[in-house]
């Protein structure tokens, strides 16, 4: 993640992560000790925004990906073109069993679940945090079997839903909630916050999915059950980690 960091950014974004410096020398310093269980501290639990990350790398690896979501996507950087690339041989290749090649811009973007035929334009709100978790998700989070159905499911000819956009969405929720310290009792658990908040975003696609089939919506849905999944995390984020994918064939 850091070697995606090796970009100027703009003065805009040096000032906010500057803020965001100036945020974590405010939080004071680290505690060394882990403290309570992972089941007493981290299970259906509401987030603490007072309980301070336990560990220096722990703060340095929340800064890291606060950083990350101020660097914007760049088809010029081999990096980020690397991990898109990746994301979409892995989709096609769930869904048709042979891994497609794909050119920078294009229709084929659309099946995927990006809401045009440049997908660089839907990683604004979330940077490339957003490419991240999608990248994450796809390709080390779920089988070859739920992601298919994932991808089945969005391109519905009834309840059809942008599946990327629907993550961008969540990591931007995400990120909110990181910015606000309210995951670092989760990421004390854990020992990680790259692992926790990837854990919540599994869940959040997840509940949506879930949600999408079970109450048979379509587009015009699309934003409520976002909000709904929001409010789930600053009720119980830690929930949100314990969330199945329901199979078609169990719904």
């Amino acid at each position: 993640m850091v070697m995606l960091l090796n970009r100027p950014m703009s003065k805009c974004h040096s000032i906010q992560l500057a803020q965001i410096l100036e945020d974590e020398r405010a939080e004071g310093p680290v505690q060394n000790n882990l403290g309570a269980s992972f089941i007493r501290s981290c299970v259906c639990r509401p987030g603490n925004p007072d309980e301070p990350l336990k560990t220096s790398r722990l703060v340095e690896e929340r800064l890291t990906l606060l950083a990350l979501t101020l660097v914007n996507y760049s088809n010029t950087v081999p990096e980020h073109w690397k991990l898109l690339c990746e994301l979409y041989r892995r989709a096609t290749k769930s869904l048709t069993g042979e891994s497609q090649e794909c050119a920078r811009i294009g229709g084929h973007w659309e099946r995927i679940g990006f809401q045009g035929a440049d997908p660089s334009t839907d990683f604004r709100s979330a940077g490339m945090l957003g490419l991240i978790q999608l990248h994450f998700f796809c390709t080390e989070s779920v089988s070859d079997d739920i992601l298919k159905e994932i991808l089945t499911l969005s391109q519905d000819s009834v309840q059809n839903f942008p599946l990327a956009v629907v993550g961008i969405n969540f990591t931007a929720q995400i990120i909110e909630r990181l910015k606000k310290r309210m995951l670092n009792a989760i990421s004390n658990s854990f020992e990680s916050v790259f692992q926790t908040i990837s854990l919540i975003y599994r869940g959040c696609l997840f509940e949506f999915c879930n949600r999408w089939r079970l109450n048979n919506c379509t587009i015009i849905d699309f934003h409520s059950n976002l909000t709904a999944i929001g409010r789930m995390m600053d009720k119980d984020p830690a929930c949100l980690i314990t969330v199945k994918y329901l199979p078609k064939f169990e719904q």
